[in-house]
């Protein structure tokens, strides 16, 4: 049994999932306070943290990866 998996295509095919049973949505959050930081691009050369293989460490490489690439920087 594996818990807290987030479906992807990849996982689609090499696992048996069961129907969704949660909404795993994702988000960036901040400190109370942070006026810096309002849109996903607001994090570009910032520290950001996600668990090691999740879904959510593949979207937040992802963001990065596009952010570069529209010249944002690290």
């Amino acid at each position: 049994m594996i818990t807290s998996v987030t479906a992807t295509p990849e996982r689609m095919e090499r696992y048996h999932l069961s129907a969704p049973i949660a909404d795993a949505t994702m988000a960036i959050l901040k400190r109370a306070g942070e006026e810096g930081i309002s849109s996903p691009e607001d994090i570009a050369g910032k520290v950001a943290a996600a668990q090691a293989g999740s879904a959510q460490l593949e979207a937040l490489e992802a963001l990065a990866a596009e952010l570069e690439g529209s010249g944002y920087s690290r």
